[in-house]
């Protein structure tokens, strides 16, 4: 494991806010931990709420305390082997939530870690933040869990298509907010070095995640080739249009599209 990646139990205890606690707790927030075969993984951003919903990026306050209370026992004795790795969790997010591949699933081991939060865990006292910090971990013990994976499909969604920079390559999905789904797939594109990222060129809404979803595999079907991966496709801009037409006027989305 690099060096700079560190278990949450091997994390110095950061500053404590209450306030964020009091949101933590009457929100039923819990970090969405991702798993593989050899790990867990947090991103330190990525939250879910008691209904299942996800919440894509959370203040540094908000991650500070979920830091304090997984640390406290809060949300479980598992979750403190979970690594900081941003992207081993991107990775999983990808294949197991965003753009479901059973075959990858299954090889992997990919699955959501169970997260059981201890109510009777209460707040301790302040901790002071100078404490030096331990020794780098070596990695994760393995462990066995149990997960379901739980979101809101009714929730109004937009089927996307991304460009990346001027190429014929695209990356076509779904997501219920663009402009977090956009920073999330650019955050590891070096494009200081490349001069490219991706970007939005077309999208479309729907009163529903299970609407998107079904656009965007239609979109998949009819443009995948034997160079595609997961959900990029490589195609003349001409032939993109055309098959995103054609799914419109099909009767496979509920509104005009929208382009940039």
């Amino acid at each position: 494991m690099s060096p700079k990646l560190r278990r949450i139990r091997d994390i110095r205890r950061p500053k404590r806010h209450p306030n964020c606690d009091t949101v933590i707790r009457n929100d039923g927030l819990t970090p969405l931990v991702l798993c593989d075969s050899t790990g867990a993984y947090w991103n330190g951003r990525t939250v879910r709420q008691s209904n299942g919903h996800i919440i894509g990026h959370i203040s540094d306050g908000l991650k500070q305390q979920m830091i304090n209370l997984a640390l406290d026992g809060y949300f479980g004795e598992a979750i403190k082997d979970a690594v900081i790795d941003l992207d081993r969790w991107d990775h999983v997010y990808d294949n197991l939530i965003d753009v479901p591949i059973p075959h990858i699933i299954e090889k992997d081991s990919l699955r959501i870690l169970t997260i059981e939060v201890l109510a009777g865990v209460n707040l301790p006292p302040q901790i002071d933040s100078n404490v030096p910090e331990s020794d780098p971990t070596t990695g994760p013990v393995p462990h066995s869990w149990q997960a379901v994976v739980s979101r809101d499909a009714g929730q109004a969604s937009f089927t996307y298509v991304f460009q990346f920079g001027a190429r014929d390559l695209w990356k076509i999905g779904h997501a219920t907010d663009l402009v977090t789904r956009l920073s999330e797939v650019n955050k590891h594109i070096p494009h200081e070095v490349l001069g490219e990222r991706w970007c939005l060129v077309l999208q479309q809404p729907w009163p529903t995640e299970v609407n998107a979803y079904e656009m965007e595999q239609h979109l998949l079907r009819a443009l995948r080739t034997a160079t595609s991966v997961g959900e990029r496709v490589v195609c003349a801009r001409e032939t993109l249009e055309r098959v995103w037409n054609s799914a419109l006027a099909k009767g496979e989305s509920g509104g005009g599209m929208a382009a940039k």
